[in-house]
């Protein structure tokens, strides 16, 4: 994660409120990435979307599922990612969409 990324501000936030710590995870970085994009093709802004650009298809949990992650009450890992320009109206150039991905993976 970029040193002057989103995530750097929320990792922080947490800890200066007593919540655990959120460590920057690549595979949740892709994820959010490939939300971001998704919200812009599909052009809509919604939790219930999917990776292809379809909204009302999916939730938060099944596309965790979808990346073979856990989400847990207690998230200790973050993927954040941002695009130039915004789903509801295209061209806007100073527009900036935002997806964060939580998660958790289990150690077997």
């Amino acid at each position: 994660m970029r040193r002057d990324s989103p995530g750097r501000g929320l990792r922080s936030t947490t800890v200066r409120n007593g919540l655990q710590s959120l460590r920057p995870n690549p595979l949740l970085e892709r994820a959010a990435a490939a939300y971001t994009t998704s919200l812009l093709v599909g052009r809509f802004l919604s939790h219930h979307g999917d990776f292809a650009g379809h909204p009302h298809s999916s939730t938060p949990v099944g596309r965790q599922r979808q990346i073979m992650y856990l989400l847990k009450p207690k998230f200790d890992q973050l993927g954040v990612a941002g695009a130039h320009g915004t789903p509801l109206d295209p061209n806007r150039p100073d527009g900036v969409t935002v997806a964060a991905e939580f998660g958790f993976r289990r150690v077997r």
